[in-house]
């Protein structure tokens, strides 16, 4: 209810290991959470958590209130699982992607803008048919991406009252040449 966050070294939102994990926005609070430009590890050659909150689990963000993310490091918000958010107006402002759900990236009746240097909403499971995606329904979304604007490997999903906006490039390499025979 209404926090102010940071980390110099390290995320500020670190879970490890947990089942289900939930970050509830108070209704009317503003809470920020940020961190610094470079990450301190315990070992060699480690790379995670990488981002301001970083989950090892499934993560839900929910509530009323107001979220800001500054990433300074790498990604706002991420989790080695699936992402909800619902109900919640968040903010990103990432110099990695701003919201990376590796399963999923599932997005209910929330107000989402995001500045990002790489991806602005991703999911990178390729390992399961039924992973790999986002879904958003009821939402506002704006994305202003240096890369994909959404990246998903298995689909994008928006289906109810939706308004998206977003502004991206360079982030497709794949050979677009079109041959007509």
């Amino acid at each position: 209810d209404g926090v102010d966050i940071s980390g110099a070294n390290s995320p500020p939102l670190y879970v490890e290991s947990a089942d289900k994990v939930f970050l509830t926005l108070t209704e009317n609070s503003v809470n920020t959470l940020s961190d610094g430009k470079s990450y301190t590890y315990e070992e060699e050659g480690q790379n995670e958590p990488d981002a301001v909150i970083f989950s090892a689990d499934d993560l839900t963000v929910n509530g009323k209130g107001k979220l800001i993310v500054n990433a300074n490091y790498n990604e706002g918000i991420a989790s080695k699982n699936e992402i909800v958010i619902a109900n919640s107006t968040i903010s990103i402002k990432s110099v990695g992607n701003g919201i990376k759900g590796k399963d999923n990236v599932a997005i209910s009746s929330a107000v989402i803008d995001i500045t990002s240097d790489k991806d602005g909403i991703k999911s990178s499971d390729t390992q399961q048919i039924s992973t790999g995606f986002v879904y958003i329904t009821d939402s506002a979304i704006t994305v202003n991406a240096q890369e994909d604007g959404i990246q998903a490997e298995s689909a994008v999903i928006a289906e109810g009252n939706n308004n998206i906006n977003i502004i991206s490039g360079g982030g497709y390499t794949e050979n677009t040449d079109v041959h007509n025979d």
